[in-house]
Parts: structure tokens; sequence; C-alpha cells
């Protein structure tokens, strides 16, 4: 999205050029300022990021990411697919004005919109999450 790119396009660029522990120590940082409390703190969020940031994301992983995120593209979707978009009012990693952009390009989506839940709210609520999935493939 060119949001996220317009944000993040120095810092994407400068971070090919940095030490990877440092980047993986400036995402842990931010990821446990932002990303953690959002969640209200869980600790299965927290544990989940800092041993994603502590094994599996190298620098290389992390750009290859951040270049899907900003990949322009609309799926093209059949008006007669149910659609189902879980989004988090306080979502750190994903702003209002791209969730909105969401639903716009998807307007026959159902919109069930969470509170207070951050970003992993498949993690810190997980019951919450699924049971939604299970009601709406019900449907």
């Amino acid at each position: 999205n060119t949001i996220q790119k317009a944000k993040n396009d120095k810092l994407s660029k400068l971070m090919a050029y940095l030490p990877e522990w440092l980047v993986v120590k400036t995402l842990r940082k931010k990821y446990n300022n932002e990303v953690v409390p959002a969640s209200q703190n869980s600790p299965i969020v927290k544990a989940f990021l800092n041993e994603l940031l502590g094994k599996y994301v190298t620098r290389k992983v992390f750009l290859a990411r951040y270049h899907c995120v900003i990949d322009p593209f609309v799926a093209k979707i059949n008006d007669s697919i149910s659609l189902q978009i879980i989004e988090a009012d306080n979502d750190p990693l994903v702003e209002k004005e791209i969730r909105e952009m969401l639903k716009a390009t998807y307007p026959q989506a159902k919109v069930v919109t969470l509170h207070d839940e951050g970003h992993f709210s498949y993690l810190s609520n997980a019951a919450n999450y699924n049971k939604l999935i299970e009601e709406f493939i019900k449907k």
C-alpha cells in the first residue's frame, strides 16, 4: 500500500545496509513498545514476537515481508463469495486509513471490529477470534 511505502521507504532502504542485529533490535523495540501494549500486553503476543524476532526474522526475511505489504494489488473476488474482514480498532500495524481502504475495496464484506485487541487478536484472544471464524463459516 502506498501509505506504508511512503511512511517507511527511507527506513526500508536504510535497513538493507544496517547490521542485522540492529535491524532485529529496532524491530523488537517497536513491537514491544507498540504492538504488545495494543494487545492488552498479552504475554502470548509478546512471546510470539520476541521468539519470531529472535530466531526466524533475518533482515532478508523482514524486507521481503515489507515488500509484500507494500505490493499494490486488488484481488478480484466474485460477489457470490462471502467475505469477512476482522479488524482491530487499535491495530498499530494497520492504521485506520488502510482499514477503511480495505473495506471500501470489498464493500460486500461483513466487517467485525474488535476493540482494544491489537494486530494479533488471533493470539491475544484466540477463543473469540476462532468463534468469529466459525460463525462466519457456518453461515
